[in-house]
């Protein structure tokens, strides 16, 4: 069974519906006891960084899944906020500690373009990525955010972006996978990531 965190920071329902589409079997998660049985968990995040966080240790959710993951009894996947959050900290708005299950930090984007970036962009792939498995390199997936994830060892890195300058848009490393945009609102290419991802 799959785990679809819901602390309250934006509407699941596209990614719902994309799951739905797809027939695979999931629980929304709001609190500890959710978590019984579940192996696999989707972190979606809407919003700041902050709230994200905050919301995540409101519902006892934080240190749960920081453990979890560590511990490999859990598989995370954390989309656009819940990707960010898997790294060490953010200073969207103020300081803040993330989940830290990876080096690396998250900061504003450091460009001359308009932000946020929203729409459609290439990814840069990495072959040997599962999350991407027939997929094409360079396939366009769907983005909304001002920040980035930085200073990531490569070996964690399987999809890099430019927007104006190049960023890491996709990680995956053992039971820990992160993309920057939305593959719920991605059409066929993010239907089949989250496919990937569920029968991994």
């Amino acid at each position: 069974m799959l785990g679809l965190v819901d602390v309250d920071s934006g509407n699941l329902g596209s990614l719902i519906s994309a799951l739905n589409k797809l027939n695979i079997n999931f629980k929304l998660c709001k609190n500890t006891k959710d978590f019984k049985e579940i192996k696999k968990i989707l972190l979606p995040g809407v919003g700041s960084f902050p709230n994200f966080i905050n919301n995540l240790k409101k519902n006892q959710l934080f240190d749960l899944i920081k453990e979890k993951v560590c511990s490999k009894e859990l598989s995370i996947f954390g989309i656009c906020v819940g990707f960010q959050a898997l790294f060490e900290n953010s200073n969207e708005l103020e300081f803040t500690e993330g989940l830290g299950l990876i080096k690396g930090n998250v900061r504003k984007m450091n460009n001359d373009l308009i932000l946020p970036h929203i729409g459609w962009n290439s990814c840069s792939l990495n072959s040997k990525a599962k999350i991407f498995k027939n997929i094409d390199n360079n396939s366009d997936f769907y983005f909304c955010h001002s920040y980035v994830a930085q200073n990531i060892s490569s070996k964690f890195i399987v999809s890099k972006t430019v927007y104006g300058k190049e960023f890491v848009s996709a990680i995956e490393y053992e039971n820990i996978i992160g993309v920057q945009f939305h593959p719920e609102k991605s059409q066929q290419n993010g239907l089949k990531i989250l496919q990937n991802y569920s029968i991994a």
